[in-house]
């Protein structure tokens, strides 16, 4: 009987060959680009197993050798709440706004949910910068989407998110901390995880082939991701309340698609309290981050597909 190695790569064998070769002479056309783009649904269905497998190594990778492995996905975001929390509501006694009638606990919860948020975006973007040079002997010898690579790296950073959101929930449950967030905003997270997929994966997707012809990317997608935390309200609030000199700035910061990112997250994780964090529109902000989310996944798609006939020479 084959071993489930041997069936995936049969299976591979098989779609490779179904699959028209991306090594081409000339660069594919508006046509051939919007094709490819449509395909991604059956790419990945078709190669599911790849993706799994492939996520699966990528988190076994991380905890290998440590004592507690897998454990840790979740030990170490309800570590880190506890931290914040401990420090931000005990230790510096630090209040939401100055005479607001805010729980103690709110700073420590609010940078939490940011970090959490942030942290995996970040990570996704990263690590899917050098992707393609980092599997380059795969991408040489064997007819591989290689558009996969960097889309695989953002599934396992959503599930370390989720993993975190799980770390959140439990911690909440099991302590006077915070509220336990409701079942009916909760039932926003499938959509945000959607829309944080497509952002990443997009910068991802376009990083990734930018890095193969441009080996500076790395270390400009470092200093840029740097500037972009401190832009995006991680460790400080927008709101006049709390920053009275802000207001001229909210407009920009506003423009910002992490903003409503973290923004919504934290709506649904912190249940719409304080009020002065959430006085916009959930749907405006959530059509916003989609046409954000959906049209720099297309631009990254067309740019991997324009340079990925340079992979072979290249890498």
């Amino acid at each position: 009987m084959p071993s489930p190695a041997e069936i995936l790569l049969e299976r591979t064998i098989r779609i490779s060959a179904e699959r028209p070769a991306w090594v081409e002479a000339e660069r594919p056309g508006l046509s051939a680009l919007v094709a490819r783009i449509s395909e991604w649904p059956r790419l990945l269905w078709c190669w599911r197993d790849l993706v799994v497998m492939s996520v699966r190594r990528d988190l076994e990778a991380r905890f290998r050798g440590t004592l507690f492995g897998f454990a840790w996905v979740l030990a170490h975001p309800l570590l880190i709440f506890a931290i914040y929390a401990f420090i931000f509501t005990r230790l510096l006694g630090v209040r939401f706004a100055p005479g607001g009638d805010a729980p103690a606990a709110t700073m420590g919860v609010y940078m939490f949910t940011g970090t959490l948020v942030w942290s995996a975006f970040a990570d996704a973007v990263t690590r899917s910068t050098s992707c393609v040079l980092d599997n380059r002997n795969l991408v040489q010898k064997v007819r591989f989407p290689a558009e996969l690579l960097p889309l695989q790296i953002g599934l396992s950073s959503l599930v370390t998110l989720i993993a975190g959101l799980a770390a959140f929930w439990t911690y909440c449950a099991a302590t006077s901390t915070w509220q336990v967030p409701g079942f009916e905003l909760l039932l926003w997270a499938p959509l945000l995880l959607l829309l944080q997929f497509l952002l990443a994966g997009g910068l991802g997707l376009a990083l990734s082939g930018l890095h193969v012809l441009l080996r500076d990317t790395q270390q400009i997608v470092g200093v840029v991701l740097t500037i972009w935390m401190f832009a995006t309200p991680i460790f400080w609030v927008p709101a006049r309340e709390v920053l009275p000199d802000i207001g001229p700035w909210l407009p920009l910061i506003e423009a910002n698609p992490l903003f409503h990112l973290v923004t919504l997250w934290r709506e649904v994780l912190m249940g719409g309290e304080p009020a002065l964090l959430f006085r916009g529109d959930r749907l405006d902000s959530l059509l916003y981050l989609a046409a954000w989310s959906g049209g720099l996944f297309a631009f990254g798609s067309v740019l991997f597909f324009r340079v990925e006939g340079h992979f072979a020479d290249e890498v």
